[in-house]
């Protein structure tokens, strides 16, 4: 798209791919991060470039390298490793989930709780999903009557307005909080249900999760949960 069309803004870039904003501004900045694309300011916008064909060129043979390396190993790799595996230790198992649809189950596993849903909010699940299954699995929690509260902080608001934030609030069945990075730092997504505690990130621009299921982890995950709340401001 930047290589046919030149320079566009962030919004332009998610409005012709028709993928949501905060997923392209995330990709953006990987993308810089690897050298291809190059931000540019103009007319007091921020605008994003393709880097110099000569640059990119660089970048492909770096990469061809790295996946030669990759090939070698993957025979090694392929019995280590699943979309969806899980692993254990005494008292403890731990399930991993890789891309949009390993992050979908996950969240549909999550519906299946009888106890309160409580999470640190770092991002959109959008962002690991898409809005309509969003949408979706927010609706089948106030289908299933279960209770949602979640705490937001500045990282969660980068893209965001605390308006958008409120008009997500009114629904019975879902409580926000805010707090300042000054007293919590919420960067990871984390969610505490029943005896589970579940992380979810984006690598490389592809989303993953792990779900820990442990009584006492769990449990303590809540307790500090609650003292967070406790001082979180209403929104």
């Amino acid at each position: 798209m930047l290589l046919e069309d030149g320079s566009k803004t962030i919004l332009e870039i998610a409005k012709e791919s028709k993928f949501n904003r905060t997923g392209v501004y995330r990709i953006v900045e990987r993308l810089k991060e690897m050298g291809i694309v190059e931000e540019i300011q103009k007319d007091n916008k921020r605008l994003m470039s393709a880097a110099p064909l000569n640059q990119l060129e660089l970048i492909v043979k770096e990469q061809e390298t790295k996946a030669e390396t990759l090939r070698k190993m993957l025979p090694e790799i392929s019995a280590l490793i699943s979309p969806d595996s899980t692993s254990s230790i005494p008292g403890v198992k731990v399930q991993f989930y890789k891309g949009q649809a390993g992050v979908k189950r996950l969240l549909e596993n999550i519906l299946n709780t009888t106890t309160e849903i409580v999470s640190y909010t770092a991002n959109d699940l959008a962002e690991f999903t898409d809005m309509d299954f969003v949408e979706s699995w927010r609706k089948d929690i106030m289908n299933r009557r279960l209770f949602m509260r979640e705490i937001i902080g500045d990282y969660y608001l980068k893209l965001r307005s605390i308006d958008d934030v409120k008009i997500s609030n009114i629904a019975a069945n879902f409580k926000t909080k805010y707090v300042d990075d000054s007293v919590l730092k919420i960067h990871l997504h984390t969610i505490v249900y029943g005896h589970f505690v579940a992380l979810i990130y984006i690598h490389d621009a592809e989303p993953y999760a792990a779900e820990f299921q442990n009584e006492q982890f769990s449990r303590n995950q809540k307790q500090l949960f609650e003292l967070a709340w406790n001082v979180a401001q209403e929104v």
